[in-house]
């Protein structure tokens, strides 16, 4: 029996990383320009206003649409097929919409998402839901369904500790006026985007 899923919106891992890089150059190269003309705070302010504005107008620009065809032995999506044969593990998450890790036995992984920030990610998350189904019951449950540190909440909520922190520091610096060092903290962005891009969460 298959279950036909059409018209997914979802999202590549490198695209959201390079989605949220875009972002927070937006922000620092307006803040650093403004800061010539404005004092730190409106410049600041004016950037964060700037950074909004370009969220809504670029997240759309990252949505892909593919159809997915489940079946009891493998997974058809757009014109690719995989075998459950093929599957050595996966790995599923369903927070702010759902991502689905597929670990073949070649050593190759395809990963797909659907986040709720950029998608509409109500049928993807039925298929994922489908899928692990699927997957788990596959020939007496010889796919490991396996987790890291990434899925799980305590991760996803330090995270959001570390990007408030890290965000504070900055805006704090301004206000004061006490500088910072741009390379350490330039370093420190990087690092938080690329976790940001990494983070997986289960149920």
């Amino acid at each position: 029996m298959k279950k036909e899923f059409y018209d997914v919106e979802h999202t590549r891992p490198i695209s959201i990383f390079l989605f949220f890089i875009s972002l927070l150059s937006i922000f620092f190269s307006s803040t650093i320009l403004l800061m010539l003309f404005l004092s730190k705070l409106i410049s600041a302010i004016f950037s964060l206003f700037l950074t909004v504005i370009s969220f809504f107008f670029l997240r759309k620009k990252i949505v892909l649409k593919s159809n997915f065809i489940l079946f009891d032995d493998k997974l058809k999506i757009n014109d690719s097929t995989i075998n459950f044969n093929d599957i050595k593990s996966f790995k599923l998450h369903f927070i702010k919409g759902a991502g689905l890790k597929l670990n073949l036995k070649n050593g190759k992984s395809i990963y797909y998402s659907s986040n709720d920030i950029f998608c509409n990610s109500e049928i993807f998350i039925n298929f994922c839901k489908a899928v692990k189904k699927k997957l788990i019951k596959f020939d007496g449950g010889v796919i490991v369904n396996k987790k890291s540190f990434m899925q799980t909440k305590i991760a996803y909520h330090l995270l959001i500790f570390m990007t408030v922190l890290i965000f504070g520091i900055f805006i704090y610096s301004l206000i004061t006026g006490k500088e910072i060092n741009l390379g350490t903290f330039g370093l420190m962005i990087a690092s938080l985007s690329t976790l940001w891009a990494s983070i997986k969460i289960d149920n």
